[in-house]
């Protein structure tokens, strides 16, 4: 077992509320700029992290419980960004093929919601998660 480092994506808001209380050059606060920019670089890793699991050479064994305690955030010093981590693998499932290509729609419309396409995401989202049966 590895030595995860990190704090639980549920205390980050206590961690981070009234963290410096600064205003960014659009007149938003800073730590709500940090917030998104912390978040959207969580939501590219755990999307990478599941689209590693479903292919795996190992045969789609998935993190069945992706829950706010379950995943952790530390600083990645060398890129200035954050490394994501999964933890309790308690729950965890085995998946066919077909499961896999639906659930790798899934992923794929989950990274790609925040692009251009804006609303027409959403629905692929929801189109896709309804899929999975």
């Amino acid at each position: 077992m590895d030595l995860l480092p990190g704090m639980q994506l549920s205390r980050l808001s206590d961690a981070t509320a009234g963290a410096d209380g600064g205003v960014n050059a659009d007149g938003g606060s800073s730590s709500t700029a940090r917030t998104r920019r912390v978040a959207k670089q969580m939501l590219k890793q755990l999307g990478r992290a599941y689209g590693q699991m479903i292919f795996d050479s190992r045969g789609g064994v998935v993190h069945a419980d992706p829950h706010p305690g379950n995943i952790l955030i530390s600083p990645a010093p060398l890129s200035g960004g954050i490394t994501v981590g999964l933890v309790d693998w308690g729950q965890s499932k085995r998946l066919e093929l077909a499961q896999c290509l639906r659930l790798a729609a899934v992923v794929d419309a989950l990274c790609t919601a925040g692009d251009t396409a804006g609303r027409a995401s959403s629905a692929e989202v929801m189109r896709t998660y309804r899929q999975l049966g």
